[in-house]
């Protein structure tokens, strides 16, 4: 599994028929949209804790905080791949392909993490503007949120057991 950042300038790449631009390039632009999220988290924390009204940090920002950790683990093990040669252009030794099939097993489970824990960020800060009044609407919200947590849960259970021993995939 490869970063949205990679999937794109790889179509960019094969578009125009070149692959001029070096695997650095790529990895520099990944790396850079890691920095340019943790400004933004650290915006958000930083302001949150000023703010006169609340000087704590709420359930949403603790998993921003979250995502962004798991974002940048998942930043790290994509140069792990680019250092194995298989971002962008796949090229596997024999030798290499256990470290490679462990990674990436590895690697799948962080990025579906990562974006559940995105969508459990997002809910929570969305329950928190829901006006206590509007009972069914705040309903929906927390029913809305049990499915994204069991849905999360199954993804990760099938991931987890769907090939027992895992060794099977290398």
């Amino acid at each position: 599994m490869i970063s949205g950042a990679t999937v794109i300038v790889s179509i960019l790449l094969s578009c125009h028929g070149t692959r001029s631009l070096s695997t650095n390039i790529i990895k520099s632009f990944e790396w850079a949209s890691i920095g340019i999220t943790f400004v933004l988290v650290f915006l958000l924390v930083y302001i949150r804790l000023l703010s006169k009204e609340n000087r704590s940090l709420r359930l949403s920002d603790y998993l921003v905080i979250l995502a962004w950790t798991s974002f940048l683990i998942y930043g790290s093990l994509d140069t792990i791949l680019f250092y194995y040669g298989v971002i962008p252009s796949n090229n596997v030794t024999p030798e290499d392909f256990p470290i490679v099939a462990r990674v990436s097993y590895v690697q799948s489970m962080v990025w579906m993490n990562t974006t559940y824990i995105v969508k459990a960020a997002m809910l929570a800060h969305y329950i928190l503007f829901i006006p206590v009044y509007m009972g069914k609407l705040r309903k929906a919200a927390w029913i809305i949120s049990a499915l994204v947590l069991l849905s999360w849960l199954s993804q990760l259970l099938l991931q987890a057991l769907w090939c027992l021993p895992i060794s099977r995939l290398w």
